[in-house]
């Protein structure tokens, strides 16, 4: 069995008072905020792992999961 877990980054929620509007109010500016994965995807990650799990032997999985996420280069680092 192979599932596929799609992961998005988000803002730190703790963080919203470092979000920025400039005058023009044509953009975010996000420098400075930190980066974290959506709780929801974390859910479905573990549950994914847990699918995955061999009661028998935990050592060994008895599919694969993959994980995912789309979007600029930063992403690869959270």
């Amino acid at each position: 069995m192979k599932i596929l877990v799609a992961l998005k980054r988000v803002a730190d929620p703790a963080n919203h008072n470092k979000i920025k509007i400039p005058a023009s109010g044509d953009r975010i500016d996000t420098a400075g905020l930190e980066w974290q994965i959506n709780p929801f995807d974390l859910y479905a990650l573990e549950t994914a792992l847990r699918l995955t799990e061999n009661g028998k032997n935990p050592k060994k999985r008895e599919g694969e999961v993959i994980a995912v996420t789309i979007g600029p280069k930063e992403t690869e680092t959270n």
